[in-house]
């Protein structure tokens, strides 16, 4: 089917969604072609019921087995991606000079994924509590601060990669990424790429930052970098080959160390390192480490996540 083609009631757009399977999360297309029986869902904003009438003209006689579509336009968008299973989904974020308060024509609705185990970025329209996986915002003002939610389907590392990062700069001066359970700010402009670890369950744990004022940009860094490095003064620190273990603790307790690749496959046993008060411990790997690999500290309160390369 051409879907560009077909007569749309009011109400419905141009854009259908398409389970992925790969992903465990649905995509949106904009117009193009749908596959024989190929399941899609639109979107009806009217409030009332909608009748979509597919004529023969709508047919399009090629023999096709995957879904073919429009080239899409550039856009900023946040990629996660569990590490344990592959699945992920993205969140784009649309500068726009007509966006408006609440929902708008350029949302684009989050559809739950039937897998438990996917993983997924949620937004919210301004004004509004209908969960999104993309979200146009008013190009207009100087700053924006959007909430971020994130879910996690299962435990293990997870990846936020921030996708044409200059189609927002081309606006704000900076894009700043704030992880509120960690206490950090990432830098998506010199920062692409963030790993962290996550329990299962649903979190507002993100916001990101957009500033139009150097001025503001560098203030939000200052402040992030005279913080501690975790909220109980627990970080992890690699010098050549050596990765310690830095900490100052009020109670003692039984860090648990934890080494993975970027598969998500755990490659070393697991380490305790007992911590009490201020100090620092080197982690010792019984076996040796090529390569890119998360480093992941599990403490009473919190989970720490650094990437280093070997």
């Amino acid at each position: 089917i051409n879907y560009s083609s077909v007569t749309k009631p009011s109400g419905v757009s141009n854009q259908f969604y398409v389970y992925v399977q790969n992903n465990g999360a649905y995509q949106l297309f904009t117009g193009g072609f749908i596959a024989a029986h190929q399941g899609f869902w639109v979107n009806n904003t009217s409030g009332s019921d909608k009748v979509i009438t597919f004529n023969e003209s709508n047919k399009f006689p090629l023999a096709i087995s995957l879904i073919s579509k429009q080239r899409e336009e550039k856009q900023f968008a946040l990629n996660v991606k569990s590490l344990g299973n592959e699945f992920g989904n993205e969140l784009v974020i649309k500068p726009s000079a007509t966006a408006q308060n609440g929902i708008d024509t350029e949302d684009i609705y989050y559809l739950p994924s039937p897998h438990k185990a996917a993983t997924s970025l949620i937004a919210k329209a301004s004004e509004s509590n209908v969960e999104l996986v993309g979200s146009s915002i008013n190009s207009m003002d100087n700053s924006h601060h959007l909430p971020i939610t994130f879910l996690a389907g299962e435990n293990g590392s997870y990846t936020i990669e921030a996708e044409d990062v200059a189609e927002l700069l081309a606006v704000y001066n900076c894009a700043l990424l704030e992880d509120k359970e960690a206490g950090k700010i990432i830098d998506l402009s010199s920062d692409a790429t963030y790993t962290f670890a996550a329990n299962t369950g649903k979190y507002d744990r993100f916001e990101l930052h957009l500033f139009k004022s150097a001025e503001d940009c560098k203030d939000l860094l200052n402040k992030a970098s005279q913080s501690n490095p975790s909220t109980n003064g627990v970080s992890i620190l690699k010098r050549g080959q050596i990765v310690e273990l830095n900490y100052a603790v009020e109670e003692a307790q039984q860090a648990q160390v934890d080494i993975y690749n970027l598969n998500g496959q755990k490659v070393a046993a697991t380490q305790y390192i007992g911590i009490d008060g201020n100090g620092s411990k080197e982690i010792d790997f019984t076996t040796e480490l090529n390569g890119i690999h998360l480093i992941v500290v599990r403490t009473n309160n919190e989970v720490i996540t650094e990437k280093f390369n070997f």
